[in-house]
């Protein structure tokens, strides 16, 4: 199966308003400990249900980071709903400081929030195969009745929906409350000639086969672009954007992607040439799994290669 993992963005809210609910679940992590003296860090490792394929991920909190509560979407793309086992690690100075696990499955077609809180009166508790919730044990697994259905007032991080791949279960920028979103708009994309999407629209972007020159521009604004199998494509997100472009098994693709809060995810899988640049304060991920040729070019901020075939500039892996 594949599934995604990452601090929850705009674009994903382009991609809901556009399309039918994906399966997802959202982890909303919170903690009563004081940040950063006794919590500097959220670090998530997520365990398919076939025990094999283990992500793990983290999270900086601190002065210039993205406040608690913090929000990590979980996207099903195939394969067994679950049981997935995650646990949700409150770390300082890199030592773990408190934890809480948990094993619960996807509600397929729903969007679902599992509230996750790492608590002071779980500190010293030992639970031994149980988990610790509220200062007390309890088992594992965690019922679809405790699974939200989600409604557009939980808090998600300006991020991004899709982070490095975690077979089983993996964003910066300020924190956002979300809407369901405008109506996005179907805008076609004809070969040769820009076509553009501004003043805080949500736009369904679809590209032409060679020379698609679609653009995404001023703050507010939501691109889901697709390049899916198209040639010499050159993608701007630019002024505040927020954009989500599939390039699955594209050619010669070129994005630009800049400005300050800017949000770029780049899905490169199976292309050739699929070059993304990151500039002036964007933060962007591209997922290279199974490509030729792609890479950041360049990322003028801080990278990290997350694994999976994703790699982060400006922002975390999670």
């Amino acid at each position: 199966m594949r599934s995604f993992i990452g601090w929850a963005a705009c674009a994903s809210i382009a991609a809901s308003a556009c399309s039918a609910p994906p399966t997802q679940v959202l982890v909303v992590v919170s903690s009563d400990l004081a940040v950063p003296a006794e919590l500097d860090e959220i670090a998530v490792t997520i365990t398919h249900p076939d025990g094999a394929a283990t992500r793990t991920a983290g999270a900086a909190l601190g002065p210039g980071e993205v406040p608690l509560p913090r929000t990590l979407a979980m996207l099903h793309e195939g394969g067994p709903l679950g049981p997935y086992r995650l646990r949700v690690e409150g770390r300082r100075g890199g030592a773990a400081v408190l934890a809480r696990v948990g094993e619960l499955s996807f509600v397929a077609g729903q969007i679902r929030v599992w509230r996750v809180a790492l608590d002071r009166a779980c500190l010293g508790v030992d639970c031994e195969a149980r988990t610790c919730a509220g200062g007390a044990c309890r088992d594992l697994a965690v019922g679809e009745g405790e699974l939200e259905p989600y409604e557009p007032a939980v808090p998600r991080d300006a991020g991004f929906d899709a982070a490095p791949p975690a077979d089983g279960g993996e964003d910066a920028g300020g924190d956002a409350g979300i809407d369901a979103g405008p109506e996005c708009d179907d805008v076609a994309c004809e070969g040769g000639v820009t076509c553009a999407c501004e003043g805080g629209a949500c736009c369904a972007m679809g590209c032409s086969p060679v020379d698609c020159r679609p653009r995404c521009a001023g703050e507010g604004t939501a691109c889901v672009v697709d390049a899916s199998a198209s040639s010499g494509a050159t993608v701007r997100c630019e002024a505040g954007a927020a954009c989500t472009i599939d390039a699955g098994t594209s050619s010669a693709l070129s994005v630009d992607c800049s400005g300050s809060g800017t949000r770029c995810e780049v899905d490169c899988t199976n292309s050739t040439g699929c070059s993304v640049r990151c500039a002036s304060g964007a933060a962007c991920l591209v997922r290279c799994t199974g490509a030729t040729g792609c890479a950041f070019r360049p990322c003028t901020g801080s990278s990290t290669v997350c694994g999976g075939g994703v790699e982060v500039c400006g922002r975390d892996c999670l």
